[in-house]
């Protein structure tokens, strides 16, 4: 009695999978079969794309996904598989993929990548790439960290592919416009106050000059241009050294010696403080001096304060 205990749940467990595996694909054959033809096309298209970015044929990609160069920076697909596919309610298709990755130390990235397709119109049949997620990683482009300082990204509010493209676009014109005004901050309030050329001759000029730094920001370095004229005042001879090699520090004043060793036929000069751009582009990319509504200020305002 005890074996057919033991054995009798095996049988039924048998006759069970006999009855239950024909029926699970079957299922899944009518699931299958429910895909629209469109959702197939789609599809099609995806997988076609995703082998593009597999051997990195750019020109096939552009085609199949024609704002696919706006993104500059694309995960790596070492392999890849169509997931799923869903109609969504504006005539396009969703259709989800998995890509996997093996890098450089040898480890499987594995990533979820989603496709938005639409239809072509320049093909009645076809469907075009119009956007994406998961594509590639924002955190890497320049402007991505400015960019959620000031409001322009959200991490509480995920973007389409396409759709963080043109909001690191405006981070980056919102940030050179906040280097042109830290350039002016920075010209109208650091100035050479004095300067005295103590000997010229036909070897060289040499002499002094003092700058003072009115702004509220610390300099890690500074550079002078001087600039030589000659009677008719034109510009023969330009120059450029070092205001300092340190530290500039809010509502100091700092004096330097400067040498040119040939200035043909110069008979004035006069000076201009050196503002790096990138170090400007620095200043401004700081986080502590961003609420995270300047985006949002720019947009509906116009309106920037620094």
């Amino acid at each position: 009695m005890l074996c057919f205990n033991i054995g009798r749940p095996i049988v039924e467990l048998n006759i069970m999978n006999k009855i239950l595996f024909p029926i699970v694909v079957i299922f899944s054959l009518i699931l299958f079969s429910c895909k629209s033809d469109k959702q197939k096309r789609a599809e099609t298209v995806t997988e076609d794309f995703l082998s593009a970015l597999k051997t990195q044929d750019v020109e096939k990609m552009q085609q199949l996904y024609p704002s696919v160069l706006n993104i500059e920076i694309f995960f790596a697909s070492d392999t890849s598989f169509i997931i799923d596919s869903y109609k969504l309610y504006d005539n396009g298709i969703q259709v989800s993929a998995e890509s996997q990755y093996i890098n450089e130390n040898g480890a499987v990235e594995i990533r979820k990548i989603l496709f938005f397709l639409y239809p072509d119109e320049e093909n009645s049949n076809g469907y075009l790439v119009k956007d994406s997620f998961g594509l590639c990683s924002f955190e890497n482009y320049p402007h991505f960290k400015f960019a959620v300082n000031t409001g322009c990204i959200s991490p509480d509010n995920p973007l389409t592919d396409q759709q963080a493209i043109k909001q690191l676009k405006i981070a980056k014109e919102l940030l050179y416009i906040y280097a042109r005004l830290m350039y002016n901050n920075l010209e109208s309030n650091i100035k050479i106050v004095s300067s005295t050329i103590s000997s010229r001759d036909q070897y060289g000029a040499q002499g002094f000059a003092t700058v003072v730094n009115n702004s509220e920001f610390t300099l890690p370095d500074l550079k002078y241009i001087i600039i030589y004229y000659d009677d008719n005042n034109n510009e023969v001879y330009e120059d450029t050294g070092w205001v300092t090699q340190n530290s500039f520090e809010p509502g100091q004043t700092i004096g330097f010696d400067f040498k040119t060793k040939y200035t043909p036929q110069a008979s004035n000069a006069s000076f201009e403080l050196d503002f790096d751009l990138e170090l400007i582009l620095d200043f401004v990319k700081e986080d502590n001096i961003y609420k995270g509504t300047e985006y949002k200020e720019y947009i509906e305002n116009q309106l920037i304060k620094i």
